[in-house]
């Protein structure tokens, strides 16, 4: 878990962290190479800023990640994270939180590195793991890149729910956190194997509607659990067949949920 981040709007004394994160990570990004392309590429941060389409991740007073989005094309526009700071879910919350500022009635789309370029494979990876499809070939700034597009109909949400998965149960019904040793868990609690949350540790999973301890148990995701204020989010996964309301989900997981502000995306 990422302690003592927040996503927030780049405000504009925010300028100078924000462009020294952007120096670090400028030899990855075509159209950064030179010191005038840098100062010009300030003037655009400015200015997202000021019309609030610059978002950032904060680790106290330190920029750790940023994205720009555009509302007019509904694109993500850039996305960087400090190096020291990355397999930590960093890009994952900043994307998410993009998106849900965009119009998910309309295509999204955001360029990243073609197939086999180094530079790209995290990238690319992040953006299919969120629904994005491979586009038309491109060139910026000389160099070449590939256009994404998240369809209307392909939000990583609808993506998610519905597939079945196996999930790998270390905290049973009945049984106590290893940690905090009052909190009792009155469902089935684990995670999937080989899938990566946004905390960079493998995908959390609930299990309703299993009325007795297991240690392995394949169901299908009914519902995600997003935390607001937490880079943490946690599947529901249930019985093929078996469904249940926000409400019973909401009262099933509020051992733990009470603790976070949580929505349920079903």
């Amino acid at each position: 878990m990422i302690e003592n981040m927040k996503v927030e709007f780049g405000r504009t004394s925010d300028i100078d962290s924000w462009m020294r994160l952007v120096r670090k990570v400028s030899w990855n990004f075509p159209g950064l190479e030179t010191e005038q392309s840098i100062d010009e590429h300030k003037i655009i941060v400015l200015k997202f800023m000021n019309d609030k389409r610059a978002l950032c991740m904060k680790n106290k007073q330190d920029i750790v990640g940023v994205l720009l989005y555009s509302r007019k094309h509904n694109m993500i526009c850039c996305l960087a994270v400090e190096p020291a700071y990355r397999k930590r879910g960093i890009a994952s919350i900043l994307l998410r939180e993009a998106l849900n500022k965009l119009d998910r009635d309309k295509d999204i789309t955001v360029s990243t590195f073609r197939e086999n370029d180094v530079k790209g494979i995290a990238l690319r990876k992040l953006y299919k793991k969120f629904g994005f499809e491979e586009g038309e070939l491109i060139e910026e700034f000389g160099y070449p890149n590939q256009r994404f597009v998240l369809h209307a109909d392909k939000s990583v949400d609808n993506v998610i729910i519905g597939t079945t998965v196996t999930v790998t149960v270390d905290r049973p019904l009945g049984s106590y956190h290893p940690e905090y040793k009052d909190m009792y868990y009155p469902i089935n609690y684990g995670y999937i194997e080989g899938v990566m949350a946004p905390d960079g540790e493998e995908q959390d999973a609930y299990i309703l509607g299993v009325n007795e301890p297991v240690g392995k148990f394949t169901g299908k995701i009914i519902a995600i659990v997003q935390r607001k204020d937490d880079i943490e989010e946690k599947w529901v996964v249930v019985p093929d067949g078996m469904t249940f309301s926000k409400e019973e989900i909401k009262r099933q997981t509020h051992f733990q949920e009470q603790y976070f502000e949580s929505e349920i995306v079903m």
